[in-house]
């Protein structure tokens, strides 16, 4: 199966586990909404790092190095092991809203993980 498709049936698992649950809603008018609560403890969700890995679209600096070697723009592609994101390094891509795939919890960062990223 092809990793789009697989994260997509992932994502349609997640969603009707949360409607069962009562965390998220199915679309109903605003008055009916239910708040959403970000669950996301990393500044990139998983299953986007695995697809900008996928898609090759994670910068040199989102991704696991070698410690042995100097750590600059220019040589980080040449060193092993560097094919990898590291989630302390990442950081969420803007995406525009799509009408196929909703944001969900697991996508959403809450407030005090962007406040301790952002001021350590």
């Amino acid at each position: 199966m092809k990793p789009d498709v697989q994260e997509r049936n992932l994502k349609i698992t997640e969603r009707a586990s949360l409607v069962e649950k009562g965390l998220i809603n199915e679309k109903v008018n605003l008055e009916d909404a239910v708040a959403m609560q970000g669950t996301c403890d990393d500044m990139c969700p998983a299953l986007e790092r695995i697809e900008r890995k996928i898609q090759r679209q994670l910068d040199p600096l989102e991704m696991v190095s070698t410690p042995t070697k100097a750590k600059t723009r220019s040589n980080l592609s040449q060193i092993p092991g560097t094919s990898d994101p590291d989630p302390a390094r990442c950081v969420k891509m803007f995406h525009r809203p799509t009408a196929t795939l909703e944001n969900l919890p697991s996508d959403v960062r809450p407030p005090a993980v962007l406040e301790v990223r952002m001021f350590p």
